[in-house]
């Protein structure tokens, strides 16, 4: 036989005598057990479709997000000292996010609401593009927003993350107390 050609495929058939044990009847009792087996894992196969073409489930109020996780380590990266998050300023900043992505636009808070009085120092940078890395830079390119991330006189973050319309609407809030 000839060596096929590179990139070539090749088979041959062989005929073997083959014997089939005789056909049995199945038993009405295995007939059911598999009917439900089918069932049941199709019944899941299309929950499971449901559930993750709905996206994933809305965090509960007051959770942190894997994205918001990623988004303060990609904050405290770019300082030399770490920002330390904050219930209040986390929230403050996912609400904001939220009301962006709802609106379809940028827009900055009213900074001083749902922040405890008593700061020296308050600052809000917002942005938004397709992936949390080209927000986070988008921020640190620009002077007045590295400025903020920069500021040694903030000691307090929270950052809010929605993903929405192929978007993600990031807020950063700072504080210090």
């Amino acid at each position: 036989m000839e060596e096929p050609e590179q990139g070539s495929a090749s088979f041959r058939w062989v005929r073997l005598p083959v014997k089939l044990p005789p056909s049995k009847p199945i038993s009405e009792r295995w007939f059911s057990r598999r009917r439900v087996g089918i069932v049941a894992v199709s019944a899941l196969l299309v929950f499971y479709g449901i559930v993750h073409a709905c996206g994933p489930p809305a965090p509960e109020p007051g959770s942190v997000t894997p994205n918001q996780l990623e988004a303060m380590s990609r904050l405290n990266d770019f300082r030399p000292t770490n920002l330390v998050p904050t219930g209040e300023l986390m929230v403050k900043a996912q609400d904001w996010s939220e009301k962006m992505a709802d609106d379809g636009r940028l827009s900055h808070s009213d900074i001083t609401d749902g922040v405890t009085p008593g700061w020296t120092a308050v600052g809000e940078n917002v942005a938004y593009a397709t992936t949390l890395e080209e927000a986070q830079t988008a921020l640190e390119n620009s002077a007045p927003h590295r400025s903020n991330m920069l500021n040694p006189a903030f000691t307090e973050a929270g950052v809010g993350v929605v993903w929405r319309n192929g978007q993600y609407w990031l807020t950063q809030n700072f504080a210090d107390h």
